[in-house]
């Protein structure tokens, strides 16, 4: 069984005075149908999960390198799109510019100008947000993917060999 999403849930007493706790997850990506699971069953399909992705020092090392070059690349796209826009920035300041001095010299009315300079402010800050926008994508923490990645690795090995007071949690 697979699973898309987990979330936790806690339900307050009942009638009969008992506390729900429970886990719920969705069966697929398109969240047609779900289920509500307890710890030790959602353990158990984690475990299943984790026991499927069994795999090599040689592939972590190569599936580890093949993501890094992949988040380079995403990143050097980033950099481009961020590039451009910044370029658009610059032109509409410098049209902001432009139309102040039609402005102090009389070519235009007051009302030209605040309707123009009212355009390049919202143009301004589309740009801003894109921008924003940009680099929240750009922070991406690939160590962390590393040790999840680590983690599968090595999961049920560990499982495996815990004694059994460890995993009772005596």
């Amino acid at each position: 069984m697979s699973m898309a999403e987990i979330t936790a849930e806690h339900h307050a007493k009942n009638t009969n005075g008992k506390t729900y706790s429970y886990y719920h997850y969705t069966k697929d990506k398109k969240y047609t149908s779900s289920v509500n699971i307890s710890l030790p069953d959602l353990e158990k399909q984690v475990e299943e999960c984790f026991k499927a992705i069994n795999f090599s020092d040689e592939f972590y090392n190569k599936l580890i390198a093949e993501l890094k070059n992949t988040f380079d690349k995403y990143q050097k796209g980033i950099g481009q799109d961020m590039l451009v826009l910044q370029e658009r920035q610059g032109a509409v300041k410098q049209q902001l510019s432009r139309i102040e001095n039609l402005l102090s010299q009389g070519t235009i009315t007051p009302e030209v100008y605040k309707k123009k300079a009212a355009e390049f402010e919202i143009e301004l800050n589309k740009i801003e947000l894109n921008i924003a926008k940009l680099k929240n994508k750009k922070t991406v923490n690939l160590e962390e993917f590393s040790k999840v990645v680590v983690m599968a690795k090595t999961y049920i090995r560990t499982i495996r060999t815990a004694n059994l007071r460890l995993k009772d949690g005596i």
